[in-house]
Protein backbone atom coordinates (compact mmCIF):
# COMPACT_ATOMS: atom_id res chain seq x y z
CA UNK A 1 0.00 0.00 0.00
CA UNK A 2 1.29 3.82 -1.07
CA UNK A 3 2.15 5.70 2.15
CA UNK A 4 0.62 9.11 2.22
CA UNK A 5 2.35 12.28 0.97
CA UNK A 6 4.14 13.95 3.66
CA UNK A 7 4.72 17.20 3.82
CA UNK A 8 8.44 18.64 4.67
CA UNK A 9 8.35 22.00 4.17
CA UNK A 10 6.74 24.95 3.44
CA UNK A 11 8.43 28.40 2.32
CA UNK A 12 5.84 30.96 1.73
CA UNK A 13 7.07 34.19 -0.36
CA UNK A 14 3.81 35.63 -0.53
CA UNK A 15 0.23 34.41 0.80
CA UNK A 16 -2.59 36.79 2.35
CA UNK A 17 -1.27 38.11 6.19
CA UNK A 18 2.17 35.34 6.16
CA UNK A 19 4.90 37.48 6.34
CA UNK A 20 7.35 36.74 3.58
CA UNK A 21 10.40 34.64 3.76
CA UNK A 22 8.30 32.38 6.74
CA UNK A 23 9.98 29.08 5.92
CA UNK A 24 8.08 25.80 8.38
CA UNK A 25 10.20 22.58 8.83
CA UNK A 26 7.64 19.53 9.90
CA UNK A 27 9.19 16.72 11.77
CA UNK A 28 7.23 12.78 11.57
CA UNK A 29 4.42 12.33 13.88
CA UNK A 30 3.12 15.44 15.35
CA UNK A 31 3.53 19.41 14.75
CA UNK A 32 2.31 21.90 17.02
CA UNK A 33 0.83 25.43 15.77
CA UNK A 34 0.68 28.32 18.37
CA UNK A 35 -0.51 31.44 17.90
CA UNK A 36 -2.31 34.54 19.19
CA UNK A 37 -5.95 35.00 17.63
CA UNK A 38 -6.11 36.48 13.94
CA UNK A 39 -2.35 35.45 13.66
CA UNK A 40 -3.05 33.52 10.71
CA UNK A 41 -3.09 30.05 12.30
CA UNK A 42 -6.38 28.91 9.69
CA UNK A 43 -4.70 30.71 7.25
CA UNK A 44 -1.64 28.70 7.34
CA UNK A 45 -3.99 25.06 7.81
CA UNK A 46 -5.90 26.11 5.02
CA UNK A 47 -2.77 26.54 2.57
CA UNK A 48 -1.21 23.43 4.23
CA UNK A 49 -4.32 21.40 2.99
CA UNK A 50 -4.03 23.00 -0.27
CA UNK A 51 -0.65 21.37 -0.67
CA UNK A 52 -1.51 18.08 0.12
CA UNK A 53 -4.11 17.86 -2.01
CA UNK A 54 -2.35 19.43 -4.82
CA UNK A 55 -5.46 21.75 -5.11
CA UNK A 56 -5.25 25.43 -5.24
CA UNK A 57 -7.94 26.28 -7.87
CA UNK A 58 -9.41 28.71 -4.21
CA UNK A 59 -6.48 30.76 -4.61
CA UNK A 60 -7.31 31.47 -8.67
CA UNK A 61 -8.17 35.00 -7.90
CA UNK A 62 -5.52 35.56 -5.20
CA UNK A 63 -2.13 36.74 -5.42
CA UNK A 64 0.04 33.98 -3.80
CA UNK A 65 3.87 32.27 -4.45
CA UNK A 66 5.07 29.29 -2.04
CA UNK A 67 7.71 26.29 -2.12
CA UNK A 68 6.93 23.31 -0.56
CA UNK A 69 8.41 19.82 -0.59
CA UNK A 70 6.72 16.37 -0.22
CA UNK A 71 7.67 13.23 0.21
CA UNK A 72 6.86 9.31 0.66
CA UNK A 73 8.62 5.90 -0.18
CA UNK A 74 8.69 6.96 -4.06
CA UNK A 75 10.26 10.30 -3.93
CA UNK A 76 10.26 13.73 -3.44
CA UNK A 77 8.10 16.16 -4.58
CA UNK A 78 9.66 19.59 -4.88
CA UNK A 79 7.14 22.07 -5.86
CA UNK A 80 6.74 25.88 -6.46
CA UNK A 81 3.68 27.78 -7.50
CA UNK A 82 3.00 31.47 -7.57
CA UNK A 83 0.16 33.16 -8.98
CA UNK A 84 -0.75 36.65 -9.84
CA UNK A 85 -4.18 37.28 -11.48
CA UNK A 86 -3.00 41.10 -12.39
CA UNK A 87 -0.70 39.97 -14.85
CA UNK A 88 -2.15 39.83 -18.08
CA UNK A 89 -0.24 36.16 -18.25
CA UNK A 90 -3.12 33.82 -19.66
CA UNK A 91 -1.56 30.78 -16.70
CA UNK A 92 -4.02 29.19 -14.76
CA UNK A 93 -3.07 27.31 -11.92
CA UNK A 94 -5.41 24.79 -12.70
CA UNK A 95 -2.94 23.08 -14.90
CA UNK A 96 -2.12 19.18 -13.64
CA UNK A 97 -0.13 19.52 -10.22
CA UNK A 98 2.75 17.51 -12.09
CA UNK A 99 3.26 19.85 -14.86
CA UNK A 100 4.24 23.10 -12.08
CA UNK A 101 6.70 20.90 -10.19
CA UNK A 102 9.60 18.36 -10.42
CA UNK A 103 10.85 15.12 -9.02
CA UNK A 104 14.22 14.21 -7.52
CA UNK A 105 14.48 10.09 -6.67
CA UNK A 106 15.93 9.44 -3.26
CA UNK A 107 17.69 6.67 -4.63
Amino acid sequence: MSQRPRLERLKIHRYRNIRPGSEIRFSEGFNVLLGHNGSGKTTLLNLISMVLRSDFSALREERFEIEFELSNEHGRLIGEIKNDPTSHDDTIISEPLNELTRWRSQG
